[in-house]
């Protein structure tokens, strides 16, 4: 089911002109679908407690390489992050530019 959804987003991202997609999870799963580490890319972690082997991306076609920068998480999730019962994860809203 996993492949699955990762396979529909991506696809979904590509679709609509984005240039990357980020994920902050398990090394050890993602590159599967052709993630690699964001950090020697030039990305900033949008908090320190993510470890940097963690936040990883999958560059789509339209990416550049002068998109780097901290990433930001959209604000609707800081009203997600104060409720317990809430399991999110979380995308990114934005992505700088050199």
């Amino acid at each position: 089911m996993g492949t699955l959804l990762v396979g529909d987003a991506l696809a979904r991202a590509e679709a609509a002109g984005e240039p990357a997609v980020f994920v902050e999870g398990m090394p050890g799963y993602y590159p599967r679908f052709g993630f690699e580490p964001a950090i020697p890319l030039g990305f900033i972690s949008p908090d320190p407690k993510i470890p940097d082997e963690a936040l990883l991306i999958k560059r789509l076609p339209g990416y550049t390489p002068d998109i780097a920068g901290r990433i930001v998480y959209p604000a609707a999730f800081a009203a997600l992050a104060s409720s317990p019962s809430v399991l999110t994860a979380r995308p990114f809203s934005r992505i700088a530019r050199r």
